[in-house]
């Protein structure tokens, strides 16, 4: 009988979390437009620049343009 509970107990608590994941996802792709994720991307970029220390850098365009 405890176990019954327990596994039941289990069963609701995944069951909870699987909805608030599928509530965060929904959000997050209302929210994620294309200029928020340019704007993490850059963001992202200027944290690992800082981490690495570089005392000069120089950008290159080899695309052209």
């Amino acid at each position: 009988m405890n176990l019954d509970n327990e596994l039941e107990k289990q069963k609701k608590k995944e069951a909870a979390e699987f909805t608030n994941m599928e509530r965060t996802l929904a959000i997050k792709e209302k929210g994620y437009t294309e200029n928020v994720l340019k704007a993490m991307v850059l963001d992202t970029t200027k944290d690992i620049y800082q981490r690495l220390k570089i005392s000069e850098m120089k950008v290159v365009n080899i695309a052209g343009g």
